[in-house]
Protein backbone atom coordinates (compact mmCIF):
# COMPACT_ATOMS: atom_id res chain seq x y z
CA UNK A 1 0.00 0.00 0.00
CA UNK A 2 1.25 3.48 -0.49
CA UNK A 3 2.92 4.54 2.72
CA UNK A 4 -0.86 4.79 4.67
CA UNK A 5 1.40 5.39 8.12
CA UNK A 6 3.85 7.61 6.91
CA UNK A 7 3.28 10.84 8.04
CA UNK A 8 6.01 12.58 5.42
CA UNK A 9 5.17 14.28 2.08
CA UNK A 10 6.96 11.31 -0.08
CA UNK A 11 4.85 8.81 -1.51
CA UNK A 12 5.78 5.69 -3.61
CA UNK A 13 3.21 3.60 -5.27
CA UNK A 14 5.62 0.57 -5.47
CA UNK A 15 3.99 -1.36 -2.59
CA UNK A 16 0.13 -0.95 -4.70
CA UNK A 17 1.29 -1.83 -7.78
CA UNK A 18 3.40 -5.36 -6.04
CA UNK A 19 -0.27 -5.71 -4.14
CA UNK A 20 -2.02 -5.57 -7.68
CA UNK A 21 0.41 -7.83 -9.55
CA UNK A 22 -0.08 -10.84 -6.48
CA UNK A 23 -3.83 -10.50 -6.88
CA UNK A 24 -3.43 -11.02 -10.62
CA UNK A 25 -1.68 -13.77 -9.98
CA UNK A 26 -3.56 -15.07 -7.41
CA UNK A 27 -6.58 -15.37 -9.28
CA UNK A 28 -4.57 -16.78 -12.29
CA UNK A 29 -5.10 -13.92 -14.68
CA UNK A 30 -1.36 -13.93 -16.22
CA UNK A 31 -2.26 -12.11 -20.25
CA UNK A 32 -5.37 -10.11 -21.12
CA UNK A 33 -7.03 -11.92 -23.98
CA UNK A 34 -6.13 -9.95 -26.96
CA UNK A 35 -9.71 -10.53 -27.96
CA UNK A 36 -10.91 -8.38 -25.43
CA UNK A 37 -9.11 -5.34 -27.36
CA UNK A 38 -12.64 -5.03 -29.69
CA UNK A 39 -15.24 -5.94 -27.04
CA UNK A 40 -13.43 -3.87 -22.94
CA UNK A 41 -16.80 -4.61 -22.05
CA UNK A 42 -15.65 -8.69 -21.67
CA UNK A 43 -12.92 -7.53 -19.18
CA UNK A 44 -13.43 -9.48 -15.78
CA UNK A 45 -15.35 -7.19 -13.69
CA UNK A 46 -12.29 -8.08 -11.09
CA UNK A 47 -9.73 -6.46 -13.16
CA UNK A 48 -12.10 -3.75 -14.34
CA UNK A 49 -12.78 -3.13 -9.83
CA UNK A 50 -8.70 -3.77 -9.26
CA UNK A 51 -8.54 -0.70 -11.64
CA UNK A 52 -11.26 1.72 -10.65
CA UNK A 53 -9.20 1.14 -6.84
CA UNK A 54 -6.20 1.60 -7.66
CA UNK A 55 -7.17 4.98 -9.51
CA UNK A 56 -9.56 5.73 -6.41
CA UNK A 57 -6.50 4.65 -3.56
CA UNK A 58 -4.07 6.98 -5.74
CA UNK A 59 -6.32 10.09 -5.94
CA UNK A 60 -6.53 9.66 -2.03
CA UNK A 61 -3.12 9.81 -1.28
CA UNK A 62 -2.21 12.62 -3.64
CA UNK A 63 -5.40 14.84 -2.28
CA UNK A 64 -3.98 13.64 1.01
CA UNK A 65 -0.11 14.51 0.32
CA UNK A 66 -1.82 18.08 -1.12
CA UNK A 67 -3.58 19.04 1.98
CA UNK A 68 -0.95 18.18 4.55
CA UNK A 69 1.68 20.45 2.08
CA UNK A 70 -1.03 23.64 2.11
CA UNK A 71 -0.79 22.98 5.95
CA UNK A 72 3.59 23.52 5.99
CA UNK A 73 3.31 25.38 2.64
CA UNK A 74 0.65 27.74 2.62
CA UNK A 75 -0.09 28.50 -1.35
CA UNK A 76 -2.68 30.77 -3.44
CA UNK A 77 -3.55 27.81 -6.16
CA UNK A 78 -2.41 24.25 -6.74
CA UNK A 79 -1.52 23.42 -10.55
CA UNK A 80 -1.15 19.99 -11.68
CA UNK A 81 1.13 18.62 -14.64
CA UNK A 82 2.59 15.67 -16.06
CA UNK A 83 0.66 12.55 -17.50
CA UNK A 84 -1.26 11.97 -14.57
CA UNK A 85 -2.97 15.48 -15.18
CA UNK A 86 -4.79 14.22 -17.60
CA UNK A 87 -7.40 11.75 -15.70
CA UNK A 88 -10.65 12.54 -15.97
CA UNK A 89 -11.67 11.48 -12.24
CA UNK A 90 -8.22 13.25 -10.78
CA UNK A 91 -9.22 16.51 -12.68
CA UNK A 92 -12.97 16.21 -10.92
CA UNK A 93 -12.15 14.95 -7.50
CA UNK A 94 -8.75 17.70 -7.12
CA UNK A 95 -11.06 20.17 -8.44
CA UNK A 96 -14.58 19.30 -6.06
CA UNK A 97 -12.06 18.94 -2.98
CA UNK A 98 -10.26 22.08 -3.40
CA UNK A 99 -13.19 23.95 -4.02
CA UNK A 100 -14.74 23.48 -1.02
CA UNK A 101 -11.13 25.54 0.15
CA UNK A 102 -11.98 28.13 -2.03
CA UNK A 103 -8.22 27.10 -3.39
CA UNK A 104 -8.33 26.84 -7.59
CA UNK A 105 -6.67 23.64 -9.15
CA UNK A 106 -4.80 24.15 -12.50
CA UNK A 107 -4.43 21.60 -15.37
CA UNK A 108 -3.01 22.52 -18.70
CA UNK A 109 -4.94 21.32 -21.98
CA UNK A 110 -5.13 17.66 -22.10
CA UNK A 111 -3.35 17.94 -25.44
CA UNK A 112 -0.56 19.03 -23.60
CA UNK A 113 -0.57 16.08 -21.15
CA UNK A 114 1.24 13.12 -22.87
CA UNK A 115 3.92 11.49 -21.21
CA UNK A 116 5.72 8.20 -21.71
CA UNK A 117 3.20 5.96 -20.43
CA UNK A 118 0.63 6.60 -23.28
CA UNK A 119 3.54 5.48 -25.74
CA UNK A 120 4.15 2.57 -23.69
CA UNK A 121 0.31 1.83 -23.77
CA UNK A 122 0.33 2.35 -27.46
CA UNK A 123 3.58 0.10 -28.18
CA UNK A 124 1.77 -2.68 -25.78
CA UNK A 125 -1.65 -2.46 -27.79
CA UNK A 126 -0.17 -3.52 -30.79
CA UNK A 127 2.07 -6.61 -29.45
CA UNK A 128 -1.08 -7.69 -27.63
CA UNK A 129 -3.16 -7.31 -30.93
CA UNK A 130 -0.34 -9.29 -32.23
CA UNK A 131 -0.75 -11.87 -29.69
CA UNK A 132 2.61 -10.98 -28.45
CA UNK A 133 2.45 -10.27 -24.06
CA UNK A 134 5.48 -10.57 -21.90
CA UNK A 135 5.48 -12.54 -18.25
CA UNK A 136 4.53 -9.91 -15.11
CA UNK A 137 7.81 -11.05 -13.82
CA UNK A 138 9.50 -9.21 -16.39
CA UNK A 139 12.09 -6.39 -15.16
CA UNK A 140 11.91 -2.70 -15.89
CA UNK A 141 14.65 -1.74 -18.35
CA UNK A 142 15.14 1.77 -18.82
CA UNK A 143 17.28 1.50 -21.74
CA UNK A 144 15.71 -0.81 -23.12
CA UNK A 145 14.23 -0.12 -26.91
CA UNK A 146 11.06 -1.24 -28.17
CA UNK A 147 12.48 -3.11 -30.99
CA UNK A 148 14.22 -5.44 -28.58
CA UNK A 149 11.08 -6.45 -27.16
CA UNK A 150 9.00 -6.98 -30.77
Amino acid sequence: MPRLTDRSLDFSFSGMKTAALRYLQEIGFDTLDPGLLGNPREIPESILDLAAGFQNAVIEQLIDRIDRCLLEKPALSIHISGGVSCNETLRKRLRDHFSEKSMPVYFPDKSLTTDNAAMIAAAAYYRLKAGQSDPWSLSADPNLRLQERA
